[in-house]
């Protein structure tokens, strides 16, 4: 259940904030030239990847809970009603309660 709300949370992370940090600011010179493609570092060919030598810990129900609270509460309350879905009383302790909405 962590791993679905950790997804759903990147999904929406990765959705929201482009948007977020593509608007120029008024009166830029480039204002309306579209922002330039991100660019991604690729390692050369043969090159091995670090691992880190611990595994890192699952973050608690209160952590996921809170990122529940601060990114998809937005949109996701009780007024607003996005896609017929309030998260405002979303916990992720209980989120077997609650399984349709996580």
């Amino acid at each position: 259940m962590r791993a679905l709300v950790l997804g759903t949370a990147a999904v929406g992370m990765a959705i929201v904030l482009p948007m977020a940090f593509s608007a120029a600011p008024l009166g830029a010179p480039d204002a309306g030239a579209p922002p330039a493609a991100p660019s991604i570092g690729v390692a050369p060919m043969g090159a091995a990847a670090t691992v880190a030598s611990s595994p890192s810990a699952d973050p608690s129900d209160d952590a996921l809970t809170a990122v529940v609270r601060r990114t998809c509460t937005a949109c996701h309350n009780d007024q607003l009603l996005t896609g017929g879905l309030s998260l405002q009383a979303f916990d992720v302790a209980q989120a077997a309660a609650s399984a349709e909405a996580a």
